[in-house]
């Protein structure tokens, strides 16, 4: 995102994958990973990493419109 807005932007989803399983779509603003607010790319780079693998997390996120018509 830019330096206004918090997040990051959601570029690609693999299939099969977590993100995709969770529903994540391109263009998502992930805002919060788990209990660490996200701010930057680089933030939830370092969320992720301290996630242990299987690990269930809630995520608010920003949909895009093309999310939304799903």
């Amino acid at each position: 995102m830019d330096a206004e807005k918090a997040g990051a932007q959601v570029i690609a989803v693999h299939e099969p994958g977590p993100g995709h399983t969770a529903g994540l779509v391109r263009g998502d603003v992930l805002l919060q990973f788990g209990p660490s607010r996200i701010d930057t790319a680089a933030d939830l780079a370092r969320a992720v990493s301290h996630a242990r693998p299987g690990s269930r997390s809630r995520s608010p996120c920003a949909t895009t419109t093309a999310a939304t018509s799903r």
